[in-house]
């Protein structure tokens, strides 16, 4: 009887962990686990607002909603002690952008948006009322000329605005190879900053 009955447990624990396995598979089905192509046109500027290009290459792009691998808070605004919260934002990766070469950073690559859920803007990083901003990452010759871009959407999908930003690369100091993306957002003194994986390193904002 005992035989059987450990028996009959270790057959529930493999189906178990078949409906486990099923269940990430399904939840993964679909999902490129590569960067989004590479853009197509010239180094983004920051002086136009639209771009039927950019539009395209957005609409190619598949971002990971998993909550385990983005982020979603109020952001601050002020400095401590008039520091209060602001819009409801959410952070999500560029799925595979874990996997993206320098040298693709060096051309500009989009790694991340940003859903802001609130009436009330962010101006640091470009995001309007309910809008969605995408962050375009570029390497330059050198560190001072790395840059990023908030690339700031409406309701339709038409580009409105274009923040530019600084962009600290591999801050964290690791070079980790990382086996998905992730974006997060981080706490500084006086606001808040965006975090991305960035191919093999890292993307701050």
């Amino acid at each position: 009887m005992s035989a059987f009955s450990g028996q009959g447990r270790c057959m529930v624990g493999v189906i178990a962990l078949l409906t486990v396995l099923t269940a990430c598979h399904v939840r993964e089905a679909g999902v490129r686990p590569t960067p989004g192509p590479a853009p197509g046109f010239d180094p983004l500027d920051t002086s136009r607002a639209s771009g039927q290009a950019l539009r395209d290459y957005v609409a190619r792009l598949v971002f990971d909603t998993n909550y385990e691998v983005g982020d979603e808070q109020r952001l601050a605004i002020g400095r401590y002690p008039d520091l209060h919260y602001g819009p409801l934002a959410a952070i999500q990766p560029e799925i595979g952008n874990h996997t993206v070469t320098e040298d693709s950073l060096h051309h500009g690559r989009i790694i991340a948006r940003i859903i802001n859920y609130s009436d009330e803007p962010y101006p640091k990083l470009g995001l309007a009322p309910h809008s969605i901003t995408y962050w375009w990452a570029q390497l330059g010759a050198d560190t001072t000329q790395n840059r990023s871009v908030m690339i700031s959407s409406d309701s339709t999908g038409a580009i409105v605005s274009r923040t530019g930003r600084p962009l600290l690369y591999n801050e964290d100091r690791r070079d980790v190879r990382r086996i998905r993306a992730v974006a997060r957002w981080l706490w500084q003194e006086d606001d808040e900053q965006g975090w991305s994986s960035c191919g093999l390193k890292c993307c701050r904002n």
